[in-house]
């Protein structure tokens, strides 16, 4: 597997011993060893940090109206701005699952000043 040159020869002219250099891989060669290592590093972290159970809590979705909003049913723990377990409500809001105050025939309600 391994080819082993020697590091120096003997010269016919002089007697000195010359360095001799192994033949060198292409770039293209070395290019593709350094970035298949790359990748086997990055696929054995993604195997590890699958199997040790990390995970990444997230309740943001992307919203078309707003840009970004909080995602309904969300739950986990936000470990950000200190540790506190976080449960987002089926309105996409901090609260607790309460019912619709109001019934929906009643329609809109405005004040005016």
């Amino acid at each position: 597997m391994f080819q082993v040159y020697p590091l120096f020869e003997m010269t016919e002219s002089t007697g000195s011993p010359k360095r001799v250099r192994p033949p060198k891989r292409p770039r293209f060669a070395r290019l593709l060893l350094v970035i298949g290592g790359t990748l086997v590093a990055l696929l054995i972290a993604e195997v590890a940090l699958r199997v040790s159970g990390f995970t990444y809590f997230n309740p943001y979705t992307v919203d078309q109206d707003v840009g970004y909003s909080l995602r309904p049913g969300a739950e986990g723990w936000w470990k950000r701005e200190g540790l506190t377990y976080v449960k987002i409500n089926s309105h996409g809001f901090h609260d607790r699952e309460e019912a619709r105050r109001y019934a929906e025939d009643r329609g809109t309600r405005g004040f005016f000043y």
